[in-house]
């Protein structure tokens, strides 16, 4: 079994890849147009997505599919979203701003998520500490908006 180190160690990475992510996408928007930035972001992103699929569903022979609900899908339209934000403010306020007010935004509502168990989280009691890490993050968004 893999231990929870591992998985926060790669979140972490992950997180260094969206602040890479962030700054060029926002560079090619600012050099094109934002549109043709979010646009590339996804295209180019879904040739490791699709083969990760097709080695995942063994040669798109597996999965099932007849449950997915539409609100499932959504994930696509907030990520979109999310790419075109990003794209726009990053040139106004910069990468650590966007991304620690983002991520003040996630942890908030993730908070929220997993207390109440919401979208098929598992549940997840928000505990004094977990609240209080979570009004740490926010104020340290807003901290760095100002200075």
């Amino acid at each position: 079994m893999i231990s929870s180190l591992f998985y926060v160690v790669l979140c972490v990475v992950v997180g260094i890849g969206i602040s890479i992510q962030a700054a060029a996408n926002a560079a090619l928007g600012k050099a094109t147009l934002p549109s043709f930035a979010a646009l590339m972001s996804f295209v180019i992103g879904l040739v490791p997505i699709f083969i990760y699929f097709a080695v995942e569903s063994k040669g798109f022979s597996e999965g099932n599919y007849e449950n997915a609900k539409w609100w499932h899908f959504i994930g696509g339209v907030l990520g979109a979203a999310y790419i075109f934000v990003i794209i726009i403010t990053v040139p106004r306020l910069g990468a650590a701003t966007v991304l620690s007010a983002t991520i003040a935004g996630q942890v908030f509502l993730g908070l929220i998520l997993d207390h109440f168990g919401f979208l098929g989280v598992q549940q997840r009691i928000a505990s004094l500490g977990r609240i209080f890490a979570t009004i740490l993050i926010i104020i340290g968004a807003v901290l760095m908006s100002i200075f």
